[in-house]
């Protein structure tokens, strides 16, 4: 994910003080209720399943619990493994912000239009034939990052998404695993729990991945939003 946003992000250029700006002395102008909705689903992106999963890797670690020295050694190396793995979120959730507000902020529908028909992209009619303020979610997003900045733009933009979505869905099944053994006591075999949590987790997705196309299935980003916050 930090390589192929990394790439977006070098690739787009955004400025630099106006992102380091934004960073310290954050502020939102006219903003109504959907902006301020997306501005605190990031901020909660780091999601409970990540803390829980944490969590359970200081458990799995062994440790003399009976020697305070140890202890107090183990947690230093505990907190700066998870300042280390927050980090890299953030940096990557930079990249995507400020790729998104460069590329995008205050560009009309005609505007992006233009843009494609001149790259010969094949997905210009996902952009309104009008004059009114570009909207964008995930695919529409990598769709005029392509247009912008060539094809390389949009399939690096897709495998960021896939890794995204892998990372996200890999977090949680494990999560999900420690929550069976600990809250529910269950002692099953690794193979059963590993079974039963991926399975809860995968085959909704696929009935709807199957059952719906991408362009209608990108409004759920708006629930994930939603979720978040």
């Amino acid at each position: 994910m930090a390589l192929t946003f990394g790439y977006e992000y070098i690739t787009v250029r955004p400025n630099q003080s106006e992102v380091l700006k934004g960073m310290f002395l954050p502020s939102c102008s006219g903003c109504g209720t959907p902006q301020i909705q997306q501005a605190v689903g990031i901020v909660g992106a780091v999601m409970p399943h990540n803390m829980y999963l944490h969590s359970a890797l200081v458990k799995s670690r062994q440790v003399n619990r009976a020697k305070k020295q140890e202890v107090r050694e183990a947690n230093k190396y505990f907190f700066i493994e998870s300042c280390i793995a927050l980090f890299v979120s953030f940096i990557i959730n930079v990249f995507v912000i400020s790729v998104f507000a460069e590329a995008f902020f205050e560009k009309t529908n005609q505007q992006v239009i233009e843009v494609c028909k001149n790259s010969s992209s094949p997905h210009t009619g996902l952009i309104p034939d009008d004059n009114s303020t570009l909207a964008v979610d995930i695919f529409k997003g990598g769709v005029v990052l392509g247009c912008y900045f060539g094809p390389g733009a949009l399939y690096i933009w897709s495998v960021g998404i896939l890794a995204a979505g892998q990372s996200s869905t890999m977090t949680g099944t494990y999560s999900g695993q420690f929550v069976m053994e600990g809250f529910l006591n269950l002692r099953w075999s690794r193979f059963a729990q590993v079974i039963l949590t991926r399975s809860i987790a995968i085959i909704p997705t696929l009935l709807v991945a199957v059952f719906q196309d991408v362009e209608h299935l990108t409004r759920m980003n708006d629930f994930l939003s939603v979720l978040q916050s």
